[in-house]
């Protein structure tokens, strides 16, 4: 379960550094308790975000039934996925 106004804060921050090294960096430091992953928006194919931001679209992954998938519930999501938007 991830928190909604922790998901608000991650977007937040994530808006205001962008997706260099460092920035990536600074947010796994900042959210230590989130498990992070980056990639670009063209390598998830037409998979619908959880939301949508200004160079960045944010997706929860889920950890039911021992195997990752992409969730839309924050009740089951156990990480985030930020896809930065070219």
């Amino acid at each position: 379960m991830i928190d909604t106004v922790l998901l608000d804060q991650l977007a937040r921050r994530a808006t205001e550094l962008g997706f260099t090294d460092a920035a990536q960096r600074s947010l796994r430091d900042a959210f230590p308790q989130l498990r992070l992953t980056f990639c670009l928006e063209d390598e998830l194919g037409c998979v619908e975000p959880y939301r949508e931001y200004a160079g960045f679209s944010l997706y929860l992954v889920g950890g039911g039934d021992h195997c990752l998938s992409l969730t839309d519930d924050p009740q089951r999501a156990a990480g985030v996925l930020l896809a930065e938007v070219d």
